[in-house]
């Protein structure tokens, strides 16, 4: 929450889908704590922040408000881990 308020960003996000166990993020915006969770998927893969950042800004700028944009990238980087592929030894974006 320090750089909501110090910093006078509007939201901050701190990702969290590294950790074992349940894949959770937490936002912190207008004075209030959103936690998104869900189950780590097995098989990480490179890229998976700048995605979650780049489709958030899609959403936002879309006129979603920022629980349901966030909500909405979360999915579609979820989905392309689901169904991420394999090649040359490394799991890659599905598109």
């Amino acid at each position: 929450h320090t750089l909501v308020e110090r910093d006078g960003a509007a939201a901050a996000l701190v990702t969290g889908g590294h950790l074992r166990g349940e894949a959770a993020d937490v936002l912190y915006a207008h004075g209030h704590t959103t936690t998104f969770e869900g189950p780590s998927l097995p098989g990480g893969m490179r890229g998976t922040g700048c995605v979650l950042a780049a489709a958030t800004a899609i959403y936002l700028g879309r006129g979603e408000n920022v629980v349901d944009a966030i909500a909405a990238a979360r999915a579609l980087v979820r989905d392309a881990i689901a169904h991420a592929v394999e090649w040359n030894g490394e799991r890659v974006w599905p598109w």
